[in-house]
């Protein structure tokens, strides 16, 4: 909104009404350089924004009343959140080139499933769709050289971000080999273990409803969701202080504990306005500083908040620096 910038401030024109002695028609003369933004139901409460509030626009509800109805949507009713996951490809090389066990006799068969391409699903799955199949055996050796190119496995159903797989790249060779006394294995010296790790983003809100089956809980459209049905944030704030003690790394982390689950925690060293790391609880597990100078990783075990990183300074933990906190939960 905007105000009224008027030349003359205070200033009317009072012009008299006709027939009618000492009544007088009053007109703003100051000559505004901005008029500003009325005053009016259109610009305070419109009938849509009240019903998106849950009021009845027909009981003209006023402002007030919308704020308390705001409240009440933040604190009372659940919430979806939501995050992104994706999968990161991880490659290896596997301990031993003899890598599937096909059994004791020359006649014994194993089947592998095999497929060109892996196939990302909709909700962000990474499968082995529509695998073709090939039965190996000892005595059929010369079958294991179509898993040459192919990314393949002798389970079915695999979902890649559970369960490895093998790729063997198209320059090398696979075969059925025998492993001492253990039996005849399917053997590649160049094949490479791959399994889809997952990454997520920070948690976001996508909406105050009590409808908790407006969204599919679970993984879907590349999104983690979820319905929580506590407060976002109740309204309670912890502050305090503590000393540092030059320790550092994860096997000396910092904690600190409250009487609510904390939602945001602040801490800042007393000489050192800069060092400010800012802690995001939904799903994040790191920490940064308002300078973007250092990080670290936090865990939220209840009512509790550890973190620690590579340095005592970047730990918030430098030898007899005073550190303040608070904490909303």
């Amino acid at each position: 909104m905007k105000d009224r910038t008027p030349t003359y401030p205070g200033r009317v024109r009072l012009t008299p009404v006709a027939g009618q002695e000492n009544v007088f028609d009053l007109q703003m003369a100051d000559q505004p350089v901005e008029e500003g933004t009325p005053i009016n139901k259109a610009t305070l409460l419109t009938d849509e924004t009240a019903a998106a509030l849950g009021l009845d626009p027909a009981e003209d509800p006023t402002v007030d009343e919308a704020i308390a109805a705001i409240t009440r949507t933040a604190l009372d009713c659940g919430y979806w959140m939501r995050r992104a996951m994706t999968y990161t490809e991880e490659a290896t090389s596997p301990s031993s080139s003899y890598l599937v066990s096909i059994g004791a006799s020359s006649s014994d068969i194993i089947t592998i499933y095999y497929v060109d391409e892996l196939t990302t699903t909709s909700d962000g799955s990474v499968v082995m769709e529509d695998p073709q199949s090939v039965e190996i055996s000892y005595n059929n050796r010369s079958a294991a050289s179509v898993l040459s190119g192919k990314y393949w496995t002798p389970l079915t159903n695999v979902r890649v971000q559970q369960t490895a797989i093998y790729y063997t790249p198209s320059d090398k060779s696979v075969g059925v080999e025998y492993y001492s006394s253990y039996g005849y294995y399917i053997y590649s010296s160049g094949s490479q273990t791959v399994k889809f790790n997952p990454e997520y983003g920070p948690w976001e809100l996508v909406e105050y409803t009590e409808d908790s089956t407006k969204y599919t809980p679970g993984l879907h459209d590349g999104y983690l969701y979820t319905y929580e049905t506590k407060p976002l944030w109740s309204g309670k704030v912890a502050i305090g202080s503590y000393v540092g003690t030059g320790v550092y790394g994860l096997a000396n982390q910092n904690q600190l504990s409250f009487d609510f689950t904390p939602v945001i925690v602040i801490i800042y060293r007393e000489d050192s306005q800069t060092m400010v790391p800012l802690f995001y609880l939904w799903g994040q597990n790191f920490y940064q500083t308002i300078s973007g100078s250092s990080t670290g990783q936090v865990c939220i075990t209840g009512k509790r908040v550890e973190w620690y990183s590579d340095t005592a300074s970047r730990q918030l933990n430098y030898s007899g620096a005073t550190y303040r906190y608070i904490a909303f939960g």
